[in-house]
C-alpha cells in the first residue's frame, strides 16, 4: 500500500473540506471532458435488399455520466452531399460543424396543370428565383425508394408504367457505359433515359448526371424527370451569369442545360476543371445539334464521364455522323480503324438501339399530345409588346362597343408577332420546327403542319421547310388541286411535310400514313384544332400512332389563354370526342378576353 500523509488545516466553524496537501505514488487522471454530440460524423450502413441501397442511420453514442442521461440527437437535416461508396459498407457523413435543425421528408412535387414548365430549381422546392434548399434527406430519397419498373405502381391508383420496349431500352442503357438510343420520334426515348438514370442513382452507381438538350426540349425533360425519376434533386442552368454559376455549383443529382448555354459557359470557363467531370452525361438530339453547330469541335466533347448516352430520333446516315457521335459516346473505340460507312455501322451497331414507330405500333397509344413551350427572342419581344399596348389602347377606347371581331383582330396580330421575327424567316418557333422537320425527313416519315394565317405564315413556312420536302395545301385552291396535292404527298416518298391552314376541307383527304401533326400557331378553341386534325387524319383510319405537338409562347397571351382553358376544363385532352367548336365558343366571354387575357386597363379586374 502506498505511503501517504494528509495534512489538514485547522478546524474552523463551519468545518471546511479537507485538501490534499502532499501525496506520493498516486496517479490522478485528468477530468473527463466530452463534446456533445461526441462524434462529428454520423455512420451509415448501406445494405443491398431488393436491388437498391437502403441506408441505416445510427445516432452517436451518448455516455452515461452518473446523472440524468442526455437525449440522443436526431439527424434531421444538414447541407452535406452523400458520398456513394465503391462497395457496400459503412460510409461517413461529415456534418461540418453545422447544427442539425428540424425538418421532414415532404411529398414529391407535382407538375403544374397549366402554363409553361417551371424551372427545375422551383420544381424541386426552391423559392422564387432560387435554387433548391438541398439537404441530406432529399439526397437520400432515391436510395430509399424503389425506382419505377414494368410492374411498379400498377395498383388501383393507376400509376405510371413503362412499356415493354421502354424497359428494354432501360436495360440496355444501364448495361452500357456508352450507348445511342435512336428510336423514332414520339416513342418515349426521354422516358426510358429518365428511368434508367433514376435506377442508377438508386443503386449508388451515379451521383451527378448532366443532361444536355436543345433549348425547346428543356420543358419536356423537366416534365419527364418529375414523372419518371421521382425524388431526384435536379437543377436547371439558365439565366444570367450569376444564376448559372450558382446552378453549376448546386448540389443535385441531375443538372439540365441547353447546348448553347453549355458551350458559352465552357468557353468562358464558368464551367472548368472539376466542373467538367460527371458520372453520366446524356446528349439529347445530338445529331440535330451537330448538324447546326458552328464550331467544328463542339464544346461538349470536353466533358469527362465514365457513362455517356446519346438520344436521337434518327440513325446516323453518313460516316461523319457516326464518327461525330461515337467520338463522344465511345471515344476509345471510335479512334482508329476503317472509317467507311459499312465499317462504322458494323463497329458501333452493338452500342445502338433503333425501333421504328411502325414496329412499335401495337405498344404505342393511338394518340398522344405534347406542348412545346418557347420564349420570344429579343427580335420579337419588342414588336410583340408594342402591338399589345396598341391593341389595349384601341380596345379600351372602344369601351362598350367592343365585339368579338375586335378581339379576334387583336389576338391575330399578337399571334402573328409570335410566329416570325419582323421581315425575317427566323423566329423563336423556327428552330424547334426545323429540328422536327429534319427528324421527320431523315426517318422517311410524314408530318402535317397547321397554321391559321394562310396569307402570311403559310408562305414563309413553305420557304423554311421546302428543303425537307414540303408541299403547300391552300384552302383557296380548287377541290381538284387539293386532291392532287394530297395524293402526291401520300404516295410520293420525296414529300415529308404538308403545310395546311385551318380552313382546309379536302374531299377524300385522309392521310393514314402521317405520324406527326404540329400546330405551329393555333386557334384558341381546342375543338377547332381537333376538327382540323380529323379532317386529314380521321380516327380509325390511321395506320400509325399519332403524335400531336402544339407550339405555345410563354410570357404572352398564350400563357393566359392556357390558364383560362385549364380552369374551365377545356384542354384538348379533357374534351369528349363529340364536342363541336360552337359549343365551346361562348365559354370564353368578352369579359374574359378583355380582363383575364388581354388585360385591357379599364377591364383589368374582369368587369
Amino acid at each position: 500500500m502506498a505511503r501517504f500523509r494528509l495534512v489538514a488545516g485547522r478546524a474552523t466553524a463551519p468545518l471546511g473540506r479537507p485538501q490534499v496537501a502532499t501525496a506520493r505514488d498516486i496517479q490522478i487522471s485528468r477530468p473527463l471532458y466530452l463534446p456533445y454530440p461526441t462524434l462529428i460524423h454520423i455512420p451509415i450502413q448501406l445494405e443491398e435488399p431488393g436491388g437498391f441501397a437502403r441506408p441505416r442511420i445510427f445516432p452517436p453514442p451518448i455516455p452515461f455520466l452518473g446523472f440524468v442521461p442526455l437525449a440522443a440527437p436526431q439527424l434531421l437535416r444538414t447541407r452535406t452531399m452523400l458520398a456513394a461508396p465503391a462497395r457496400p459498407g459503412p460510409v461517413a457523413l461529415g456534418l461540418g460543424g453545422e447544427q442539425p435543425w428540424g425538418g421532414r421528408l415532404g411529398p414529391l412535387p407535382t407538375w403544374p396543370r397549366s402554363g409553361p414548365p417551371p424551372a427545375l430549381s422551383k420544381i424541386t422546392g426552391g423559392g422564387e428565383g432560387s435554387l433548391p434548399s438541398v439537404d441530406i434527406l432529399a439526397l437520400l430519397r432515391p436510395r430509399l425508394e424503389a425506382p419505377r419498373t414494368l410492374e411498379a405502381d400498377a395498383g388501383e391508383e393507376g400509376g405510371l408504367l413503362l412499356r415493354a420496349y421502354q424497359e428494354e431500352a432501360v436495360r440496355l442503357l444501364m448495361a452500357n457505359e456508352g450507348f445511342l438510343l435512336a428510336d423514332d420520334l414520339g416513342t418515349g426515348k426521354t422516358v426510358g433515359a429518365c428511368s434508367a438514370l433514376h435506377r442508377l442513382v438508386s443503386l449508388g452507381q451515379v451521383r451527378r448526371a448532366l443532361i444536355v438538350c436543345l433549348d425547346a426540349a428543356k420543358g419536356h425533360w423537366a416534365r419527364c424527370l418529375t414523372d419518371w425519376a421521382p425524388g431526384l434533386v435536379a437543377v436547371q442552368v439558365d439565366g444570367d451569369a450569376s444564376s448559372r454559376s450558382h446552378a453549376w455549383n448546386a448540389t443535385a443529382h441531375v443538372t439540365l442545360v441547353d447546348y448553347a448555354t453549355l458551350s458559352d459557359d465552357i468557353r468562358t470557363r464558368r464551367l472548368a476543371g472539376p466542373g467538367l467531370e460527371w458520372d453520366l452525361v446524356v446528349l439529347d438530339d445530338a445529331l440535330a445539334y451537330r448538324r447546326r453547330a458552328i464550331q467544328p469541335i463542339p464544346e461538349y466533347e470536353r466533358l469527362r464521364a465514365p457513362r455517356r448516352w446519346a438520344l436521337s430520333s434518327v440513325m446516323p446516315q453518313r460516316a461523319e455522323e457516326w464518327l461525330s457521335i461515337f467520338l463522344f459516346i465511345t471515344p476509345g473505340s471510335a479512334r482508329g480503324g476503317a472509317a467507311t460507312l459499312p465499317d462504322l455501322e458494323r463497329r458501333f451497331r452493338p452500342y445502338t438501339l433503333h425501333r421504328s414507330k411502325a414496329n412499335l405500333a401495337r405498344e404505342l397509344p393511338p394518340l398522344t399530345r405534347d406542348r412545346i413551350w418557347v420564349t420570344l427572342d429579343r427580335r420579337q419581344r419588342v414588336p410583340y409588346w408594342e402591338i399589345l399596348e396598341e391593341e389595349r389602347r384601341r380596345l379600351g377606347e372602344l369601351g362598350q362597343a367592343v365585339t368579338r371581331a375586335h378581339i379576334e383582330k387583336a389576338v391575330a396580330r399578337l399571334k402573328q408577332a409570335c410566329n416570325f421575327a419582323p421581315a425575317s424567316l427566323d423566329g423563336t418557333k423556327v428552330g424547334p420546327l426545323v429540328d422536327l422537320a429534319e427528324d421527320v425527313a431523315a426517318a422517311g416519315s410524314k408530318m402535317v403542319v397547321f397554321t391559321q394565317f394562310r396569307q402570311d405564315s403559310l408562305d414563309r413556312l413553305h420557304r423554311v421547310l421546302e428543303a425537307f420536302g414540303a408541299l403547300r395545301l391552300d384552302s383557296v385552291s380548287s377541290p381538284a388541286e387539293q386532291s392532287q396535292t394530297v395524293r402526291r404527298f401520300q404516295d410520293d416518298g420525296r414529300w415529308h411535310i404538308l403545310l395546311a391552314d385551318y380552313d382546309l376541307r379536302p374531299e377524300g383527304g385522309s392521310l393514314p400514313g402521317v405520324g406527326t401533326i404540329l400546330h405551329y400557331d393555333h386557334r384558341w378553341n381546342p375543338a377547332e384544332r381537333r376538327r382540323a386534325e380529323q379532317r386529314l387524319h380521321p380516327e380509325g383510319a390511321a395506320s400509325l400512332p399519332l403524335n400531336v405537338y402544339e407550339f405555345w409562347v410563354a410570357g404572352t397571351i398564350d400563357e393566359r389563354i392556357d390558364a383560362v382553358l385549364a380552369a374551365q376544363g377545356l384542354s384538348p385532352e379533357d374534351l369528349p370526342p363529340q364536342v363541336r367548336p360552337a359549343e365551346i365558343e361562348d365559354r370564353m366571354t368578352i369579359a374574359d378576353w378583355l380582363g383575364r387575357i388581354l388585360e385591357v386597363p379599364r377591364h383589368g379586374s374582369g368587369e
